[in-house]
């Protein structure tokens, strides 16, 4: 009794333990400190979903500056990311309907595969991408000096090369214009001068048009926060890789704890013994309701065949004939 009522302190534990697709009522049975390891792991997934919407509205203000646009994609995303979490999470569960040896003679870390290493980047990279704004959010006050740096780079950058575009326009026009006002000084015609009048306009519309660009430029530039040149400058940083060490640690905390529990843990049994007992139930219903339809629809005396020895686990095979050679045969059954 005592090691039923020993983690009575936590808090909704069952709905906690029930979001990462664990059964609480046979953890609870059990007895088993597994209970306390399924409770961490969905209380770092629920903190986890709370940092992930917190990052990715962030990350969102500093892209689209609308209000309904970033509440939409962060509640949407965290979702989505904390879904896809959870769901690789309960893969790093025990199979225990499959017969394997129960004595677990590894230690944990012997018994990581392929597939775990692959599910278990792809953790990795989540947190990874979900601690970059909020390393941007941390450094905030000093990227800010940076950035305002950086807008004036591109805007000084822009302007020199729209310079350079029009300059060689600018410059064939104004040499037109020099030969006509060297042709006007010595023989003075008005259809030179309005040529000339013309060139000047043209050359006026291209600094208008020019300024006017400038203009727009400027206003996207200054609208514009940058943020993969802030996640740029972050990653220069030696705190920056330590809060993302920190997200990734966190991210690993939950999958850690359930894939270190022992197939042979008390909880485990259990639950395979609570399953099993389901599936035979059912698999027993099937069997009668198979021979019944024959029975009725058919009137054969049939009853469903499988070719293993556990049924419907299908664990164990019927051991096959060992067939031997022609000269055994005779061997076998010729004369002396």
């Amino acid at each position: 009794m005592a090691s039923k009522q020993r983690f009575t302190w936590l808090i909704l534990p069952k709905s906690f333990i029930q979001l990462i697709g664990a059964e609480y009522e046979i953890l609870r049975k059990s007895g088993s400190a597994s209970l306390l390891k399924f409770y961490i792991a969905a209380v770092a997934i629920l903190f986890i979903l709370l940092i992930s919407a917190c990052s990715i509205f962030y990350a969102m203000e500093l892209l689209f500056h609308m209000l309904h646009v970033e509440l939409i994609l962060s509640i949407f995303v965290s979702i989505l990311f904390v879904f896809i979490y959870i769901f690789l999470l309960n893969t790093f569960s025990k199979n225990i309907l499959k017969e394997v040896e129960v004595k677990e003679s590894k230690v944990w870390y012997r018994r990581i595969n392929l597939s775990d290493l692959i599910r278990t980047g792809f953790v990795v990279l989540m947190a990874f991408l979900i601690s970059k704004p909020i390393e941007v959010f941390i450094f905030n006050p000093e990227l800010n000096a940076k950035v305002k740096e950086h807008r004036a780079t591109i805007f000084r950058e822009y302007s020199q090369k729209l310079g350079s575009l029009s300059k060689k326009d600018v410059q064939q026009i104004e040499n037109s214009i020099a030969f006509y006002q060297a042709q006007l000084a010595t023989h003075y015609s008005t259809i030179l001068d309005k040529q000339i009048g013309n060139l000047n306009a043209k050359i006026s519309s291209i600094k208008a048009k020019q300024a006017s660009n400038l203009v727009i430029a400027n206003q996207r530039i200054e609208k514009s926060d940058f943020l993969l040149f802030r996640i740029k400058q972050v990653r220069k940083k030696t705190i920056g890789w330590l809060i993302c060490l920190l997200m990734v640690f966190l991210f690993l905390l939950p999958g850690y704890l359930i894939y270190s529990i022992s197939a042979t843990d008390v909880y485990y049994k259990l639950k395979k013994d609570y399953e099993r007992s389901m599936v035979l139930e059912e698999h027993k219903a099937f069997e009668i309701l198979y021979t019944e339809i024959f029975k009725r629809n058919f009137q054969l005396d049939i009853v469903y065949y499988s070719k293993y020895l556990d049924p419907p686990f299908n664990n164990l095979p019927y051991l096959s004939a060992k067939y031997q050679s022609q000269k055994d045969f005779f061997k076998k059954f010729s004369s002396d």
